[in-house]
């Protein structure tokens, strides 16, 4: 997880995050030990948090509520993802994905193109 200016910087569409800190400092030192950690259980539950796909995206009701409580979490005015395929969040033909994703009112921003599903694949700058 990272900061870059108003642009917050995190793997998946999911909110695993919360339950490792509140702040990305706090986090990313919570995925580091993970990372060092030979705990089974620890490992099995952080995998099946990031089982969850279109946290901000799915959910009609609650999915701008999600992304605003990152957002005011851990800062910025945009969040950028990847983990879930466009071509999957979107139900599109993989090979018309030339681009990011832009959704939840321009507070999210989706960069999985998928290309391993046969999506051309892309580059996105950020501001």
């Amino acid at each position: 997880m990272a900061l870059q200016g108003d642009t917050l910087l995190i793997h998946a569409d999911a909110m695993v995050y919360v339950n490792h800190g509140i702040s990305i400092a706090a986090v990313n030192e919570s995925f580091h030990r993970l990372m060092l950690s030979s705990e089974v259980d620890q490992w099995l539950r952080t995998l099946e948090a990031f089982a969850e796909h279109m946290a901000f995206s799915s959910l009609a009701l609650t999915g701008g509520q999600r992304v605003e409580q990152l957002l005011k979490l851990y800062g910025g005015k945009l969040l950028v993802h990847g983990h879930t395929p466009i071509p999957i969040a979107r139900g599109v033909d993989p090979i018309s994905v030339t681009g990011a994703w832009e959704y939840s009112d321009g507070r999210c921003l989706n960069v999985d193109g998928g290309i391993y599903m046969g999506s051309p694949g892309f580059v996105h700058q950020l501001d």
